[in-house]
């Protein structure tokens, strides 16, 4: 089952595109975050200015980094100061149970920020008694260590986790020093299941060129950000219902020269309270699902002063069934204190051809209000407007997937057109400063694919894994747009290609992926990484080598990213 707020359904009833990647997958991947691990997703585009999670960016289907919403067990990682934020993910690739991505407009569903699609981590919960350490080394002095703890009882099952990852960095003032905490407990209240989550995040890194310029190498950053929420999933007759509240917190400090923060310094403390009340019902005409929604967001800075909104929605949806044809219709009202009522609308549809074999169609309306960085923030070379308006955005999208025990293929075509699209833009001529404007109209066209293949014997030897192939084409315009210079609206990729095999090699599991990027306002790159590990009774060594070609690169216009980069480590079970 989909982790979904609304109507539940499973992955092969979704009428819209849909992706999930597992735990068994997330482990063969060469990866140290959850960035890395998001960038081998099909039309996840993720724009990192440092490696392992030390800040990246990301974007689904040509949107930009203030579109697309993260949500950790359904829990929302919005931030009032900026999109940059989202991605300071207080969780480790360990504490996985899969990733859910849901591409195309959300915001009938999840509200503001789902505006290209949403990504829902799932933390695992594990009922075994079960401790493990983690450890790992490798070039440019990275050292990593990590603790996991399982307790399972009758009443409930808690998950304890600890990692702390640090290194000198590849270049000078790339440093970093990552420490990732997390707890689950999983248990009944009042006969309803009921999970507690609370989570932390602590980065200290050198920013060399993240902002600015490249010529401003000495750059530094401290980021702390938490999560603590509670939910309870409530079985009444026919009725579903999911109670949620919760606090996320995200401090930044912003030092423009590391060694003398007198010169420039930001302070930045943002909150989000939120509740919501989910439910479904089931009845002799299908599924219906209906939700309420309030939260305050409030945010502290030097730079952006102090500011407060409000939020209240509501939804209201329907899943209709005839036969092999499902139909959902569903609207949506939002409400926000500093810019007004708004609806939404949408719909989705499906036709099942055979059992594993479906067509689909969905389209639906979707925005995004600016945030506090958008509107207000100043500095030598920047401006905000506090008079931008929301982006606005209709999407539809038509695809099929065929689902097997021996493999799966996914295609879809999507357009989006998007209207009051919000861009940081300048005139050299008139003005050296970066200022965000509304722009008229932005479409955006694309298809994606998706082929994957169990694979069984290969001359007679047993294969335990897969190979997935993936590409993604996308293409964006501005129409109407008289700016001299765009910022950040067209950097998407225009095509993508991905390929991971898996492969049981007897005494060893060699598990290879390469990715191609072309995007816009970049060269194109090739990147080959690979991961070799062997299991024990009670433990696990890997080999991970990142940019086995040692390629040239970069995801955003500012920062080199690293060269060929190796890590070996273990993991020992301890009970």
């Amino acid at each position: 089952m989909l982790y979904a707020d609304r109507i539940s359904l499973p992955f092969s009833e979704a009428s819209r595109s849909l992706e999930i990647i597992r735990a068994e997958e997330i482990a063969k991947f060469p990866a140290r975050d959850v960035a890395g691990i998001l960038q081998y997703a099909t039309g996840v585009d993720i724009r990192q200015r440092g490696p392992h999670g030390v800040q990246s960016d990301i974007g689904i289907r040509g949107g930009g980094f203030e579109q697309t919403l993260i949500l950790i067990n359904g829990l929302k990682m919005t931030d009032p100061q900026t999109g940059h934020h989202i991605m300071n993910l207080p969780i480790s690739p360990e504490n996985i149970e899969r990733i859910e991505i849901i591409k195309g407009p959300a915001a009938r569903i999840y509200g503001q920020n789902a505006f290209a699609g949403v990504v829902n981590i799932i933390t695992k919960t594990p009922d075994e008694l079960k401790g493990s350490v983690n450890v790992s080394a490798g070039q440019n002095q990275l050292l990593g260590l990590g603790v996991e703890m399982t307790l399972p009882g009758k009443k409930n099952n808690q998950y304890l986790s600890l990692n702390r990852n640090v290194s000198e960095g590849y270049r000078y003032n790339t440093d970093y020093d990552i420490t990732n905490f997390m707890y689950q407990n999983q248990f009944a209240l009042f006969g309803a299941e009921t999970s507690l989550l609370a989570a932390y995040t602590e980065r200290e890194f050198g920013a060399n060129g993240f902002y600015s310029s490249p010529a401003s190498r000495d750059q530094y950053e401290e980021i702390q950000t938490s999560i603590i929420g509670l939910q309870s999933k409530i079985l009444s007759g026919s009725w579903i219902i999911k109670p949620k509240i919760y606090w996320r917190r995200n401090q930044d400090e912003y030092i423009f020269i590391r060694s003398n923060p007198s010169i420039y310094r930001n302070l930045h403390i943002g909150n989000n309270i939120g509740a919501e009340l989910n439910t479904s019902y089931l009845s002799e005409f299908g599924i219906t699902g209906i939700g309420v929604e309030i939260r305050r967001e409030h945010l502290e800075s030097s730079n952006l002063g102090e500011n407060s909104r409000n939020l209240a929605s509501a939804y209201l949806e329907q899943r209709l069934e005839y036969g092999d044809f499902t139909f959902t219709p569903g609207v949506s009202f939002q409400y926000y204190s500093d810019f007004g009522p708004k609806f939404f609308y949408g719909a989705d549809a499906s036709y099942n051809l055979s059992r594993n074999f479906m067509v689909y169609a969905n389209a639906g309306t979707t925005y995004r209000v600016p945030s506090y960085t958008d509107r207000f923030y100043v500095d030598p070379v920047n401006e905000g407007n506090p008079d931008l308006k929301p982006e606005t955005a209709l999407t539809y999208e038509i695809g099929i997937k065929k689902l097997g025990r021996t493999g799966n293929i996914q295609v879809a075509a999507f357009k989006r057109i998007g209207s009051d699209m919000i861009d940081w833009t300048r005139d050299t001529i008139m003005s050296p400063k970066w200022t965000p404007i509304n722009l008229n109209r932005v479409p955006v066209n694309g298809f994606e694919a998706i082929i994957s293949s169990n694979l069984g014997y290969i001359t007679g030897v047993p294969v335990l894994g897969y190979q997935r192939l993936t590409y993604t084409y996308i293409d964006a315009k501005v129409e109407d747009n008289d700016a001299f210079e765009s910022r950040y609206l067209l950097e998407n990729l225009k095509h993508q290609f991905a390929y991971l095999g898996s492969f049981n090699a007897k005494y060893f599991y060699v598990n290879v992926t390469y990715r191609y990027y072309d995007r816009v306002n970049l060269d194109d790159y090739q990147l080959l990484d690979l991961r070799i590990d062997k299991k024990f009774n009670k433990f696990k060594v890997f080999l991970d080598v990142n940019n086995v070609l040692d390629a040239d690169y970069k995801e955003t216009n500012l920062v080199p990213m690293p060269g060929r980069w190796a890590v070996i480590g273990a993991n020992f079970r301890i009970y």
